[in-house]
């Protein structure tokens, strides 16, 4: 199972049409293509590091994490969740301070 870098896991949440599949109480990752229906592309590792850069970024609002009930559930896990950049299709409007972060970090332009 590939392992993915931060670098990688950057390049999935720029990707408008990809996002990191989680579940938040196990070990399940998947990169996910989030189109009009949820799939499966590759199931992957992050590592410790990875996945604390993740959930700071979520904290900070840096980055958006929410759960969702797929139609048909690709994933086969309890309580599906997702990371993505924010994106203007969401519901809850990213705070100013998360903006700045995440164009510092190179996330959004």
């Amino acid at each position: 199972m590939k392992i993915l870098t931060l670098e990688d896991v950057i390049s999935i949440l720029k990707d408008p049409f990809k996002t990191l599949v989680v579940e938040p109480m196990g070990a399940s990752v998947y990169i996910a293509n989030q189109c009009n229906d949820w799939s499966v592309i590759e199931e992957v590792s992050l590592n410790d590091g990875v996945r604390t850069w993740l959930t700071e970024c979520e904290e900070q609002k840096i980055i958006f994490y929410a759960g969702f009930e797929p139609t048909d559930d690709p994933f086969n896990i309890v309580l599906p969740h997702f990371f993505d950049i924010w994106r203007d299709v969401y519901e809850t409007e990213q705070p100013e301070i998360g903006k700045t972060r995440a164009a510092e970090m190179g996330l959004i332009e």
